[in-house]
C-alpha cells in the first residue's frame, strides 16, 4: 500500500497528460528525467559550437583567398616610391585606362613608363593563364582524362 501511493503523483501526471491527448490539447510531457534533458542542452551546445567554427573557418579561408587574389592584380591607384628617380613622375590613367605619364626628364618618364607597361603586361599574362587553365579544364571535363 506504501509503495502505491508514492506512485500517485507520477500517475496523475500521466492521467493529466491523456486528459490533454483527447481533449485535443497540447501534451505537456514534464515527466521527462533530468539527465535526458542535461544531455540535450549539451548537445545543442556542441552543435552550435560547432557551427560557430565552421562558420569561423570559412571566413578565414575566404578572406586568405581574396587576399592571394588581390595581391596579383595590378595596382592603379596609389603612390611607389622608387629608389633612383630624379624627380617625381605621375601616371594618370584616363577612363578608358590609358596612362598619362608627364615628368621632368626623360630618364624618370622612361623608368615610369616601364613600369606601367609591366604592371599591364604581368595583368594580360594573369588573365591569359587564367583563360588557359580554363579552358583545358573545360576539355579535359569533357574527355573524363584527370
Amino acid at each position: 500500500m506504501i509503495g502505491s501511493l508514492a506512485l500517485m503523483p507520477e500517475i496523475r501526471k500521466i492521467a493529466r497528460s491523456l486528459q490533454g491527448l483527447f481533449a485535443g490539447n497540447r501534451i505537456v510531457t514534464d515527466i521527462a528525467p533530468a539527465s535526458f534533458t542535461l544531455k540535450r542542452t549539451v548537445l545543442r551546445k556542441v552543435i552550435v559550437g560547432v557551427l560557430f567554427l565552421s562558420v569561423l573557418l570559412i571566413a578565414a579561408v575566404l578572406g586568405l583567398v581574396w587576399a592571394a587574389l588581390s595581391a596579383s592584380l595590378p595596382t592603379l591607384d596609389g603612390n611607389f616610391e622608387v629608389v633612383g628617380l630624379g624627380a617625381p613622375v605621375e601616371a594618370e590613367r584616363d577612363s578608358p585606362g590609358v596612362p598619362t605619364i608627364p615628368g621632368e626628364n626623360r630618364k624618370d618618364v622612361a623608368y615610369a613608363t616601364g613600369l606601367v607597361h609591366a604592371q599591364e603586361v604581368c595583368a594580360a599574362i594573369g588573365q591569359a593563364t587564367r583563360q588557359y587553365d580554363a579552358a583545358v579544364a573545360a576539355l579535359e571535363a569533357g574527355t573524363g582524362k584527370e
